[in-house]
């Protein structure tokens, strides 16, 4: 699972892939699907609140620990029928920023998800300690969403 960082300006881009064994349709729909987050707590220490759900988008609550610091942060996820599934930070420590989940079909059975962090950190000095807590957040939650959708858990029918 590649890691990559780059930083621009204030703004830091964390990237990585992983390959799940499991159709695209299924693997994009575990991504956008907020209640199944919710109600199964796929993510250890990670607690997910939706607020509003019209099945075209999702405004939802995430609390979380990036190193010492407990945030809480307010996203909106728009799905669309292809594309990425983009997760926009509208309210928290990393407003403004978003995670983006890009599902590409390997074969008929295996996918890989390209997920790129984007937020401004700073001050520096907390950047600098942010960032490679982020990286491995994002990291693990990806080996988190491989292993709910590989256990089967998670179908495109939930």
């Amino acid at each position: 699972m590649p890691l990559r960082v780059t930083l621009c300006g204030m703004t830091t881009e964390i990237q990585t892939s992983i390959t799940i064994d499991a159709p695209a349709a299924v693997v994009r729909a575990q991504f956008g699907d907020v209640a199944h987050h919710e109600a199964q707590a796929v993510h250890k220490g990670v607690r997910f609140r939706v607020i509003d759900d019209d099945g075209s988008r999702c405004r939802y609550e995430q609390k979380s620990r990036v190193g010492p610091i407990t945030t809480t942060q307010t996203f909106e996820l728009e799905r669309t029928a292809d594309g990425p599934l983009v997760n926009r930070v509208t309210g928290g420590m990393f407003a403004g920023g978003a995670i983006i989940f890009n599902v590409v079909a390997l074969d008929d059975h295996r996918s890989r998800v390209d997920a790129t962090l984007r937020a401004d950190l700073k001050p520096a000095p907390v950047a600098a300690l942010l960032r490679g807590q982020v990286r491995r957040s994002l990291a693990k939650a990806l080996l988190e969403d491989k292993a709910d959708i590989e256990s089967g858990r998670y179908s495109a029918a939930n």
